[in-house]
């Protein structure tokens, strides 16, 4: 079954909402179009001849925002196949006039569709679009009867004892201005603190080591300094893991979580010593309780040292929330999120009990604060029918408490997740599995979970039968599939239509081009926020589309409802200017057909911003008027001269039947 993508589109009744979403719908996608007008608008009835799907939707109205997504999600979750692309935010109002002429009423609904309305929309969406990861090793290596060592260090009382002359040379080294060094210093020196026990307060004890406790500029210097560490570890043993085509992997390093890497058994020993000696320098001390040994492969090596202290062995180790098993397999890791998701449901057994509580509210607590539990780190499962069975008995059997279901009583599983709005947990994982897989090839060639996707063991499988790893078992879903690795690394996005208004203001135009430059501002954050989570923001500009819209429809009438609400005074000293302004927009003011807009280039434009792999910050369809608008107000010419020019030179466009 191939993977079809789904695109939401705001602002759809005319013009080029009605455009664009009409040529999504032909170039295949599934097109979700908000309407303002409803559903049973000429407009909406040709969008459905085109096999997209409208939706009433007021981006005013928080209730309707809300509608439109839950929408949306039910078209996924009943199409397995079907997966969000494109969040796309046309819905806007424009109002022309002074400032002045324009009431708080008027002023609020256009920020509130413009701007308010566009961030409500992203903020409903945003969690459909964005995904999150991990990696995986250990499952290729034993396949392939690599041997890989791994060295799990953990350092005692690392944040007491961090030597400060450390902190300060590591900072330099880095290259950090002296005064924010001196600053820094400043804070730690006369640095001391109290003990508080039994409503009693002791002495003040002197700290001359460790960064301070609670402050937020103290995970960093610690990091700082930890980084300088393993970099001259690196510097004196090379030797990693083989990690084509990059070279070696040598370590990898979470906060103060170290994973020390290699093929072979010395290395790890020659590493270790290093790092032990670098680190002493810098005030830190390794923790051989804590410290771990783990391997692949059925060769005995010699014990891991720490001085003369030994290391211990261990078969499995969890690092980071998830257990690593020598052997490569997830079937521990399973079984130990199965114990944690036990805990965590027995823990709020008094809401499973409650009577106050509706069902519904009872499944959200079980999702957020059990199935989260249950599922962490599923994306790189090796999924077996053993494990996927292990997995839904406990989610089945926590169900069927939530709904107080008990022998004599019966119910089928299909029942039971019906009434639970439930997935079988095998779909659950497979979905969080391809959103990472998504996420991680459009990471850096040089990240290394997108290396891991792509590298290749050298060695020799066993005899028999191929295990089941992670690998194989996504390639045999990505063949059911029929996708292929390029299309899952072509960034979701969510593309936001402003204005040149929004670049530069136009007189006339002021609350509408705040609201615009705020859409921008908008999207340059959303584009730099999310880009760690293999999602994209992009602005789209029209151009001068007006022409062939609704927007200029109803100004001159919107020009004489301004008059209403001006004082007696703002009236005399106004009405000459709007009644001629109104009689000069009146041609522009009439109400045109939904597919009124027949600009392939605008249309083009916004394809390149829908496909493009990469898609850049701005697309724009730009017309001359514009650019010469933005040179004169970006030379330094006297004011006057260069209004002068303006109002010579650009008009309001003239807009004929």
């Amino acid at each position: 079954m191939a993977v079809t993508r789904v695109v939401a589109i705001t602002g759809c009744d005319s013009g080029l909402g009605w455009a664009l979403a009409a040529r999504a719908a032909r170039e295949g996608l599934i097109t979700v179009a908000g309407m303002y007008d409803g559903t049973e608008t000429n407009a909406a009835k040709a969008l459905k001849a085109l096999s997209a799907h409208p939706f009433e939707l007021d981006v005013t109205r928080p209730e309707s925002v809300v509608g439109f997504r839950d929408y949306v999600q039910r078209l996924l979750k009943d199409h397995p196949n079907y997966r969000l692309y494109a969040v796309v935010n046309n819905a806007g109002i424009m109002t022309i006039g002074d400032y002045e002429w324009q009431s708080t009423e008027m002023i609020e609904r256009v920020v509130n569709t413009n701007l308010l309305g566009t961030m409500r929309v992203i903020s409903q969406f945003l969690p459909d679009l964005r995904v999150s990861a991990l990696e995986d090793i250990h499952q290729v290596a034993s396949e392939f009867q690599n041997e890989i060592h791994a060295l799990f260090v953990d350092f005692e009382k690392a944040f007491d004892t961090l030597h400060w002359s450390a902190i300060w040379s590591r900072l330099e080294e880095v290259g950090v201005p002296t005064k924010i060094i001196n600053l820094v210093k400043a804070m730690y020196h006369n640095y001391s603190c109290r003990v508080c026990h039994d409503g009693l307060i002791s002495d003040p004890i002197e700290v001359s080591a460790g960064v301070r406790q609670g402050c937020l500029l103290s995970p960093l210097l610690f990091l700082v300094v930890l980084d300088g560490i393993m970099l001259r570890v690196n510097e004196q043993v090379h030797q990693g893991i083989d990690w084509e085509p990059v070279g070696n992997l040598q370590d990898l390093d979470y906060a103060d979580d170290l994973c020390l890497l290699s093929n072979h058994q010395s290395d790890i020993q020659n590493r270790l010593d290093v790092l032990k000696s670098e680190s002493a320098k810098a005030g830190l001390k390794i923790n051989v309780g804590k410290t771990k040994y783990l391997r692949t492969g059925d060769h005995v090596d010699n014990a891991i040292l720490v001085g003369t202290e030994e290391v211990e062995m261990v078969s499995r180790f969890t690092y980071l929330g998830s257990v690593v098993a020598g052997d490569g397999g997830t079937d521990l890791d399973v079984s130990s999120r199965i114990d944690k998701a036990k805990g965590a449901f027995a823990c709020l057994r008094s809401v499973w009990q409650s009577k106050h509580l509706s069902r519904r509210v009872k499944l959200k607590i079980f999702n957020t604060n059990v199935k989260s539990v249950l599922l962490y780190g599923c994306e790189t499962w090796k999924t077996t029918k053993t494990l996927t069975q292990k997995l839904q008995v406990f989610i089945n059997r926590c169900l069927r408490q939530i709904l107080k279901i008990f022998w004599p009583n019966t119910i089928s599983n299909v029942d039971l997740w019906k009434r639970c709005h439930e997935d079988p947990v095998g779909l659950q994982i497979k979905r969080r599995k391809w959103s990472w897989i998504g996420h991680t090839l459009r990471r850096d060639q040089n990240h290394i979970p997108r290396q891991a996707l792509d590298w290749n063991p050298q060695g020799k499988r066993k005899r028999g039968r191929p295990k089941q790893t992670w690998r194989r078992s996504i390639d045999a879903e990505m063949q059911d599939a029929e996708m292929t690795w390029s299309e899952g690394s072509v960034k979701p996005r969510i593309i936001n239509v402003s204005s040149h208004c929004g670049l530069q203001p136009l007189p006339g135009f002021a609350p509408y081009s705040a609201s615009k430059a705020g859409v921008m501002a908008l999207t340059q954050a959303l584009r730099m926020e999310q880009r760690p989570y293999g999602l994209t923001a992009v602005a789209f500009i029209p151009g001068g589309f007006v022409g062939a819209s609704n927007l200029m429809a109803l100004q001159a009438k919107s020009i004489r409802s301004m008059q209403e609400h001006l004082s007696k005074e703002q009236k005399t000293f106004y009405e000459r200017t709007m009644t001629s302004l109104a009689d000069y927009l009146q041609p522009a003011s009439v109400n045109m057909n939904f597919d009124c807009l027949k600009d392939e280039n605008i249309i083009e434009t916004f394809m390149k911003a829908m496909n493009e792999q990469y898609p850049r910050e701005l697309y724009k369809v730009e017309s001359w008027r514009y650019r010469f608008y933005y040179s004169l107000m970006r030379l330094p010419l006297p004011e006057r001269f260069r209004y002068w020019i303006i109002k010579k030179f650009i008009a309001f466009p003239v807009i004929s039947n």
